[in-house]
């Protein structure tokens, strides 16, 4: 496994409580000119067909409160009219009827990249009632512009700098936008484009790189063979918003579990799982430290080593009724490359023994025992049992924690010392 050594990189954001759900979309080989940074940032509108109507007023308005980028007149196909709607205001259940959406109206709609030089943030409850961080100067423009007009939401804007990275690359994908920011030409163009991967990816490289942009995301396990084939027939993502990553991979989602569906990859149907924090499928707050801690490798985000042993030998002790030979040889290679010699001994098939060394590890992180909300994923009760006792463990009661604190510490100093030096 390739793994860069640009752990962390990406743009500072105006408002702290966004970094975490943004930092990392863009990888050290972006270019800097399409990063936004404490002092300025950028955002989208989009002007729907009833909107169109007074389009001159509304973009010179825009002009006058922010700088415009680029700004394009966007055709969208009838064959993925609805799918596109679905995928960018992320409702998947949504907009399925027949004709024309009564607020998007019929395509040809303007698209309009700007920036804001002084970014003003605050919590702000948008029309579906959701609270969140959210550019001031950019939504007021855009509330005081859709009362200009009688039918409700003609003009529609990202909220923040997230949803911006999220609506810029699937509107306009990776090689659009750049050269749109790069030169700084307002002219109006022409395109005629749907969503990215509307007919699905031609490969997993083109996925990946949406990915990046707009998903905290990481591929859980298995990910050896991709970007270029998914070899164990399924792919497993972790994420912190599941609807975000499944609108922007273009996933089928089934109906009532909705973190599960297919996606189209180089013609072929591939069956998609999305773990997400809070879902139980590990402890949330193991969950949020993996996202934190995980790194870039051959275009994809994927766990720390350590959290990659560790979260497959939970795997394949609790949400597996038989240990595979596969699991069996990774975990041992992943040992041996972390030098845990106190793993030599270790019976994988005594759930025993490895019950007290998840309990020692989880127990030392403060991680719990969390009953996944798919019930379709298997319960190994005799290890689970042991874990929850991690809930109450105190340091130094168990021998494995004691154990894995003496063989974790070279580790953690060593991540302490590569961070002081990024830094």
């Amino acid at each position: 496994m390739n793994i860069s050594n640009d752990k962390y990189f990406g743009f500072h954001q105006p408002v702290e409580y966004l970094s975490d759900s943004v930092i990392g979309y863009l990888s050290a080989e972006e270019p800097l000119s399409i990063r936004s940074s404490a002092n300025k940032e950028y955002a989208c509108f989009a002007i729907w067909e009833e909107g169109r109507s007074k389009e001159k007023d509304v973009v010179e308005c825009l002009r006058e409160r922010f700088d415009i980028v680029a700004d394009f007149l966007v055709y969208w196909s009838d064959k993925h009219y609805k799918r596109n709607i679905q995928r960018l205001y992320q409702r998947p259940g949504e907009h399925s009827g027949t004709g024309y959406d009564k607020k998007i109206g019929k395509p040809p709609f303007r698209f309009v990249i700007v920036e804001d030089i002084n970014p003003s943030y605050a919590w702000m409850r948008s029309v579906s009632g959701v609270i969140e961080p959210s550019n001031r100067n950019v939504v007021e423009t855009k509330y005081e512009l859709r009362s200009w007009f009688e039918r409700q939401y003609q003009v529609h804007s990202s909220n923040n700098i997230g949803e911006f990275y999220f609506q810029a690359i699937l509107m306009l994908g990776e090689t659009l936008l750049y050269e749109s920011i790069r030169s700084r030409d307002s002219d109006l163009k022409i395109i005629n484009k749907d969503l990215e991967g509307a007919e699905g990816w031609k490969d997993w490289k083109e996925l990946f790189k949406v990915l990046n942009f707009c998903s905290n995301y990481l591929v859980l396990r298995n990910f050896d063979q991709l970007p270029n084939d998914a070899s164990d027939g399924d792919v497993d993502f972790l994420c912190d918003n599941y609807q975000l990553l499944a609108s922007a991979a273009n996933i089928f989602q089934k109906a009532g579990r909705t973190y599960k569906g297919v996606v189209e990859v180089s013609g072929a149907r591939i069956p998609i799982d999305i773990r997400f924090v809070g879902d139980g499928y590990y402890s949330a707050a193991w969950q949020k430290d993996m996202l934190r801690r995980r790194l870039l490798s051959d275009g994809m985000y994927v766990p720390s080593i350590d959290d990659y042993f560790f979260s497959i030998l939970y795997h394949c002790k609790i949400h597996k009724k038989t240990l595979s030979l596969r699991y069996q040889d990774l975990l041992q290679d992943l040992a041996e490359r972390m030098r845990f010699d106190w793993f030599l001994d270790v019976d994988l098939h005594n759930d025993a023994m490895v019950a007290e060394i998840l309990k020692g590890y989880m127990g030392f992180n403060n991680y719990y025992y969390e009953k996944p909300i798919d019930h379709g994923v298997y319960e190994n009760k005799g290890v689970v049992r042991v874990v929850k006792q991690a809930s109450f463990m105190s340091k130094g009661v168990s021998s494995w924690a004691r154990v894995l604190k003496r063989g974790l510490r070279p580790l953690l100093l060593l991540r302490r010392r590569v961070l002081l030096y990024l830094r």
